[in-house]
């Protein structure tokens, strides 16, 4: 066969007695969805000499096949398999990740150096409340937004205290690509992705040295995130609304609001740009040195200046 995708659609079309090879990289429980109380099934991931993926479960992903294969547990036994990878990583840098324009359908792999971390916060979605954390990790291309909802939040809290001091090199394993505002970022996936931090293994000490060679080890501050601020209402009304020349306003017969970038060339003779108005929002006349409210029946001294619709 030429990929995994290729034989676990030949097991699904025939033969009910396969002998594979893999390694268990991750496993879950998923609860019944009658009885959250019982467990329903048993998910994992499963990687082959070839990082190749394979999903028990619902995911979509990165070089994995979505399966749903019942197998004896009579028929399941350890063996030796130096061949596959123990993690089976397959990174993306993260301009690679940065490239993409649209929300991406596949997990990826990422490793990068913590250089900045948000206060932790509540996040409410479908009624619910969990907490979110944002951290930002850094490589020799470039910089990227993680978002960890959840238990994914004391895991990786718990990891931080438990990491010697000096930098901390994360590695989030299929992690989720969103795109916010044009701008790429990632987040966990419920219960597949895993994150690890400072761990003694081969790719982090070989991301140490890449870093280093960058320069970017000298610079490992992390700093604070704040919330995504909010663009204030002239940002919005000009980001929001069409731009249109003068001659193009001249022909229009449709109703709307357009921006316009014009030089004031004179004034003409009209009415005044705004009234004067009462508080209660009726408009007033001068009297007697003061403003005369009908609405109210009597003599206001301070008004509110109002455009006429």
């Amino acid at each position: 066969m030429d990929s995994a995708f290729d034989l676990f659609d030949y097991v699904v079309l025939g033969k009910d007695c396969w002998h594979f090879k893999v390694r268990v990289v991750s496993t879950w429980s998923v609860s019944s969805f009658v009885k959250p109380d019982n467990i329903n099934s048993i998910e994992m991931v499963l990687v082959n000499d070839k990082v190749c993926y394979w999903f028990w479960g619902n995911h979509s992903c990165h070089r994995q096949k979505i399966v749903h294969v019942s197998v004896p547990e009579q028929n399941c036994g350890s063996c030796d398999a130096p061949s596959i990878s123990r993690y089976g990583f397959k990174f993306s840098t993260i301009s690679e990740i940065s490239n993409h324009t649209l929300d991406y359908d596949y997990l990826v792999d990422i490793i990068g150096l913590l250089t900045a971390i948000s206060t932790e916060r509540e996040y409410v979605r479908d009624g619910k409340v969990t907490k979110m954390l944002v951290i930002e990790l850094t490589d020799h291309s470039g910089k990227v937004e993680c978002a960890l909802f959840g238990d994914y939040v004391d895991l990786f809290q718990d990891s931080i205290g438990k990491a010697v001091v000096g930098m901390k090199i994360v590695v989030v394993q299929f992690a989720k690509l969103k795109m916010f505002r044009d701008k790429v970022s990632i987040q966990n996936v419920l219960n597949a992705t895993r994150v690890l931090v400072n761990r003694v293994i081969n790719e982090i000490d070989e991301f140490k040295k890449c870093i280093a060679f960058h320069g970017i080890e000298s610079l490992n501050v992390v700093t604070l995130l704040g919330p995504p601020s909010r663009p204030s209402a002239e940002d919005d009304f000009l980001r929001l609304n069409p731009k249109k020349t003068v001659v193009e306003l001249v022909g229009m017969s449709d109703v709307g609001t357009f921006i316009v970038g014009a030089v004031i060339d004179g004034f003409v003779d009209c009415e005044d740009l705004w009234y004067p108005t009462c508080r209660c929002h009726r408009s007033v006349s001068a009297d007697s040195g003061a403003y005369y409210c009908k609405g109210c029946d009597k003599h206001v001294f301070s008004i509110v200046p109002r455009l006429p619709l």
